[in-house]
């Protein structure tokens, strides 16, 4: 798992230092509380009261490193995701990994199905992750607005249609974790 050094090695800790302290502070808490797949549902005044915050402020914070690119966050459902936690934290989990592969499901389930990012993580991470794709929609059909997070390359050509895989392809330049 994560620990708080990972911030000072994150691919966006210059953008976390500008961002200021408060931020770096929330992001660094978010590392340590985080799952393996960084893909989670954040109790914001659980994170408020555990960083002496005010809710607002947690809020706040999270709408700075969604526009930094550390994360996304859907605040109708309070689901977190780490952009590139998952790689970083699990790498591809190779088919002789059970346990790994059981975890990493278990933590995608565990996200409300009516969370929007859910379809997008799993559309990019399938694949990296093993994570079974029973009755996913495409995620062009989710309104998936691709901020290159989908490697569109790697999934096989009955995965999704055409157009969603050239949707995704006209992003994949922009993946902050490749």
């Amino acid at each position: 798992m994560s620990n708080h050094l990972d911030i000072l090695n994150h691919p966006r800790a210059a953008d976390l230092r500008v961002a200021g302290p408060s931020v770096m502070l929330v992001a660094s808490h978010l590392l340590n509380a985080s799952n393996s797949t960084g893909f989670f549902h954040l109790k914001l005044n659980a994170a408020a009261s555990d960083l002496g915050m005010l809710a607002t402020e947690i809020e706040s914070s999270l709408a700075v490193l969604e526009k930094i690119g550390f994360l996304r966050y859907h605040a109708g459902t309070q689901v977190v995701w780490i952009i590139g936690h998952a790689a970083r934290n699990l790498g591809k989990l190779r088919a002789n990994n059970k346990k790994m592969i059981v975890l990493a499901n278990a933590e995608f389930t565990a996200v409300p199905a009516t969370c929007p990012l859910r379809v997008n993580f799993l559309w990019s991470h399938a694949l990296m992750l093993r994570l079974e794709v029973k009755g996913a929609g495409s995620p062009v059909d989710s309104g998936f607005d691709s901020e290159g997070d989908l490697l569109a390359d790697l999934l096989p050509k009955s995965a999704v249609g055409a157009a969603a895989r050239s949707a995704c392809s006209r992003n994949l330049s922009r993946c902050s974790w490749l």
